[in-house]
């Protein structure tokens, strides 16, 4: 292959992940109900508007055959968020860039996205939940195994570039890749640590086709009590979705909801970050949340998939001393940032897997590595 279309690809690349970034913010300020004030030396460069993103859309489809699904999972992605929002330019966004005739990409089921940000703390709280029918348990098993953190990023490649369990050095500091739990699903994944471990993640985003950010960050991962309500928990998704010819929730149920993966995460170092220039050290004061996936089965081997996905963030002050306008920035994109790869995780990524029957092949570090994750920064 070329240089030029080498490149050509990763500028594709960018504008798909830029292209998703702009869908979230416009998500984010419609519901808002107000306009949101970017800085004004920001305005031209980021997010995308979406008046220019159909016709770039359309070319890059033409250049697609490297990334199919990841173009159509951000085309949908972008649809459903403009029609979520009832954003004014929806339908000339789908008319412009419709979905291909015979595209294995489909909705298959319902999700919601509540975002919440609190300009006091600078907080941004999101919550996604999502259900998928006609579900059968090994593919339901199958989604809640991409959803385990070291496979985040076989489940959200474009975004998540590096997850892996790690042990970390006392004398040095450094981490290692840990040894994979012998638990497994038969394809090559990890599921569901018995005990809480550390996880290096390294995501990167493009905030438009000229800026590029990205964070790196140590997470201490917790395994969640199996001690919860499950009918407040289905009762509470359910009604948020808004879906309607609901799973018997009573007692008289033949078989009990089963949790297939449950989890919280914290951050313990945010090591590097880069928002505008080059990587710099810290970034992040807040990352933290939890994950559940339940499983309703209805007795012909298949069933409903219900999942409830919820994080919380916040960019250290260090971060905003950069440069003017930086602080302001990161706050008023943090919604969009965040529900962005939420969103990914655990509803489109999902999508995709259910209109294809394949997952994306596992691309597992080696045991006991040699190599210092921290030292290869």
């Amino acid at each position: 292959m070329t240089n030029f279309y080498k490149e050509q690809r990763r500028a594709d690349d960018k504008f798909l992940k830029a292209a998703a970034l702009a869908g979230a913010f416009e998500q984010w300020r419609l519901k808002q109900g107000r306009q949101v004030p970017l800085p004004r030396s920001f305005r031209s460069v980021l997010p995308l508007s979406v008046e220019e993103l159909a016709p770039r859309m359309e070319q890059s489809r033409r250049r697609a055959d490297h990334r199919p699904l990841a173009f159509e999972s951000i085309r949908a992605c972008l649809e459903h968020q403009l029609a979520n929002c009832g954003h004014p330019h929806h339908e000339r966004f789908r008319d412009a860039c419709p979905q291909e005739a015979g595209s294995p990409y489909e909705r298959f089921g319902l999700t919601d996205t509540d975002i919440e940000f609190n300009a006091q703390t600078f907080v941004t709280q999101v919550v996604v939940r999502s259900v998928f029918k006609d579900v059968s348990r090994d593919q339901a098993l199958d989604i809640a195994t991409m959803a385990d953190p070291p496979n985040w990023d076989d489940a959200a490649p474009t975004f998540f570039t590096e997850t892996a369990r790690v042990e970390i050095d006392a004398s040095t500091g450094d981490f290692h890749v840990a040894n994979p739990p012998a638990v497994g699903n038969g394809n090559g994944r990890s599921l569901a640590s018995p005990s809480p471990y550390f996880l290096y993640e390294r995501v990167e985003w493009d905030w438009s086709p000229l800026l590029t950010g990205g964070i790196i960050n140590l997470l201490k991962i917790t395994p969640a009590e199996d001690s919860y309500d499950a009918r407040s928990f289905l009762k509470d998704v359910f009604d948020k979705v808004g879906m309607e010819n609901r799973p018997a929730l009573g007692e008289t149920r033949s078989e009990p909801p089963e949790t297939l993966i449950a989890y919280r995460y914290e951050l313990e170092e945010c090591i590097q970050s880069k928002f505008v220039g080059g990587w710099e050290p810290k970034g992040l004061d807040t990352d933290e949340g939890s994950y559940r996936a339940v499983w309703l089965p209805r007795g012909d081997r298949l069933g409903t998939l219900v999942m409830r996905a919820e994080k919380s963030i916040n960019y250290s002050s260090k971060a905003a001393e950069l440069f003017p306008g930086l602080s302001s920035l990161l706050n008023l994109l943090a919604p969009a940032l965040t529900s962005m790869l939420m969103n990914h995780l655990t509803f489109y990524g999902p999508c995709s897997f259910l209109a294809t029957g394949q997952l994306p092949e596992a691309e597992l570090p080696p045991a006991g590595s040699d190599k210092s994750i921290r030292s290869s920064l």
